[in-house]
């Protein structure tokens, strides 16, 4: 909720910057690649600096690599659930503020920015799990979300008589990313979770009990979490229109 304040915040402030400033409405050609589509809209603040908020969305699609995770994860490639019937969504917010080094200022050539980044990812996944002779039927859903920070460069070269954006950039900084695993059965038992430790322990060939995982029972089955700290990294190719004249 703080995150999209911020945004709310961001866009607001840069819209209020300067009515005679130019801004860019612009596409991430290099996230069309997984079926991601992200637009973003930029707006000079002043002379030399901007702010900028990406907004992106993956709509529901098979998973990215099931057919990898399928023969290494669950060692069955016949397993057709889990290729066929599983799902991804994912949603991104990158709020930056740039500041361009060039004589003539924003939003055309060198800058570095500052950024932030949320986004979430989603993947449901059905899939049996075969246990004493008898299958275990189940669904397990994986949630996460990260909340990152990032420092970065990049140059914004404007073309056509300064109406096409060309916007190359890379960055990088940390994120904190709270993962969620859901297997979903809300009929699942004290004896049913331990089972499906079991299972879970013979299919991935590890030795795995309930107290190895912060996993709880809830109304929906077995729930897993763990927060990690994990490296964030930006790169990409944007093209825009500009609106507006220096």
């Amino acid at each position: 909720m703080h995150f999209l304040r911020f945004s709310t915040f961001l866009i607001f402030f840069s819209a209020i910057g300067t009515l005679s400033a130019q801004s860019v409405a612009s596409l991430q050609l290099h996230n069309l690649v997984s079926q991601h589509i992200a637009v973003g809209f930029e707006q000079s603040i002043g002379d030399y600096f901007s702010a900028k908020l990406t907004l992106g969305f993956t709509p529901i699609r098979t998973i990215p690599g099931s057919q990898i995770a399928r023969s290494l994860i669950l060692n069955d490639p016949d397993n057709n659930n889990f290729g066929n019937n599983g799902t991804y969504v994912k949603f991104a917010a990158t709020p930056e503020l740039r500041g361009y080094l060039g004589k003539k200022g924003a939003p055309g050539g060198f800058y570095l920015n500052v950024f932030g980044r949320y986004a979430y990812h989603k993947m449901t996944i059905p899939y049996s799990i075969p246990f004493n002779q008898e299958t275990i039927d189940t669904e397990s859903g994986l949630r996460l979300q990260i909340f990152g920070v990032g420092v970065g460069l990049g140059a914004q070269f404007l073309i056509a008589d300064e109406r096409i954006a060309l916007d190359f950039y890379a960055g990088g900084g940390a994120s904190y990313a709270p993962l969620k695993l859901e297997i979903v059965d809300e009929s699942l038992t004290d004896a049913g979770y331990e089972a499906l430790f079991d299972a879970l322990s013979e299919e991935l060939k590890v030795n795995l009990s309930p107290d190895d995982l912060p996993a709880f029972l809830t109304n929906r089955g077995l729930s897993v979490r763990a927060p990690l700290v994990l490296p964030l990294l930006r790169a990409g190719l944007g093209i825009g229109f500009v609106i507006g004249s220096r």
